[in-house]
């Protein structure tokens, strides 16, 4: 990836230039914080860096544009040789924070790449090696990959209770407290092609931008949004990061990779605070509900709970869910009648937790004519 020239080095040629032609002003002009001259140079610098920072974004996506219309293997070869090395992403297993528990005893270790699983197959290998201090029960906690890369691994939580290699310690559990998340399938050529459009804004450092596009390119992270909270009016403050894993949950594991991703990308002495997203599914229950003659009940039912799970789709990170907006989705539906009382979970307004988004599935949406009973 070609490379532009930085606010030090505009800065450095203005002060050369301007010093190598017969003028009044000196170095130390130049090196007077707050001077007249220092601030005019810096703001041009600082104009000529935007201008500069635009014109190789241009260039980066002509040619990258360019190499994607010829093959993918020329997208490929421009992303290792152009951008910085960026590969095609292979399938990544997914991650998950793993809590062993025992009954009392001496001093015990639970070894790296110990072998534990979910009842259905799917296997996980213990990262580091977990140490019980004598008397020790825990729960104490480690962190482990899925033995499979791909989205198989991004298991529920509280699934992974099987031990598969020999602990030295017969009364060793096991139990993860998150879901697991992060497993990806072998990246698109789509997503490629998208990921390496960031690479230059990346690069830039400190800006919103960058910290959000920095934390996307973590592996097993889907989606990041970054937003500043201000101190009032002042420029200080910190910025909050959102991260939805692949498998759509986020768990502590992952978040520890974004934060120590976060380090090259942030401005130093800048806060960057994560907030892990997971999904909070919401049940619909509504009985009672009358159907207008000249029109089929399992037809009409099957619209407004098709029309419930289309509308949380596009719910944000903590919007609240009005019981108003779900009898005016079953009130909207065509031949549909709402009886008062018909809606009757939720009972109250759903209120979403830090870093909780809404959303629902067909199964939970449950519509029915007959009464409540």
């Amino acid at each position: 990836m070609a490379t532009q020239p930085t606010f030090s080095d505009l800065y450095a040629a203005a002060r050369r230039e301007s010093l190598s032609r017969p003028t009044r002003l000196t170095p130390e002009v130049f090196d007077l914080d707050g001077s007249d001259v220092q601030i005019a140079i810096a703001a041009g610098a600082a104009m000529s860096e935007e201008v500069a920072a635009y014109a190789q974004g241009e260039i980066n996506s002509t040619r990258l544009r360019t190499a994607a219309s010829v093959s993918d293997d020329a997208l490929e070869q421009w992303g290792a040789s152009e951008a910085g090395g960026e590969t095609r992403r292979g399938a990544l297993s997914a991650i998950s924070m793993l809590s062993f528990s025992r009954d009392t005893g001496g001093p015990t270790v639970v070894p790296a790449n110990t072998l534990v699983g979910t009842r259905g197959g799917v296997t996980f290998a213990t990262v580091t090696p977990l140490l019980f201090e004598s008397g020790q029960t825990g729960p104490l906690q480690v962190a482990a990959l899925a033995s499979t890369a791909g989205p198989g691994g991004n298991v529920a939580k509280e699934t992974i209770v099987e031990i598969l290699s020999t602990p030295a310690d017969p009364t060793i559990t096991v139990n993860n407290p998150e879901p697991a998340s992060g497993g990806t399938p072998v990246e698109s050529l789509d997503d490629y092609q998208a990921r390496l459009q960031t690479v230059y804004q990346r690069a830039r450092r400190g800006t919103l931008v960058a910290i959000q596009e920095g934390a996307a390119a973590v592996d097993g992270v889907s989606s990041a949004r970054a937003f500043e909270l201000l101190d009032g009016d002042a420029q200080t403050g910190r910025v909050v990061l959102q991260i939805l894993g692949h498998g759509g949950t986020t768990n502590q594991a992952l978040m520890a990779r974004v934060r120590s991703a976060m380090d090259s990308v942030r401005c130093a002495g800048v806060p960057v605070v994560g907030q892990a997203l997971n999904p909070r599914n919401v049940q619909v229950t509504a009985y009672g509900l009358l159907v207008r003659p000249g029109f089929d009940p399992a037809t009409v039912l099957g619209q407004a709970a098709d029309a419930i799970v289309a509308f949380l789709e596009d719910y944000q990170v903590g919007e609240t869910l009005y019981r108003a907006s779900l009898l005016g989705l079953l009130a909207a539906t065509e031949g549909l009648q709402v009886p008062a009382g018909a809606l009757v979970v939720p009972a109250a307004d759903v209120v979403p937790g830090a870093g909780e988004y809404l959303q629902t599935e067909r199964a939970l949406v449950f519509l029915t004519t007959a009464p409540a009973p």
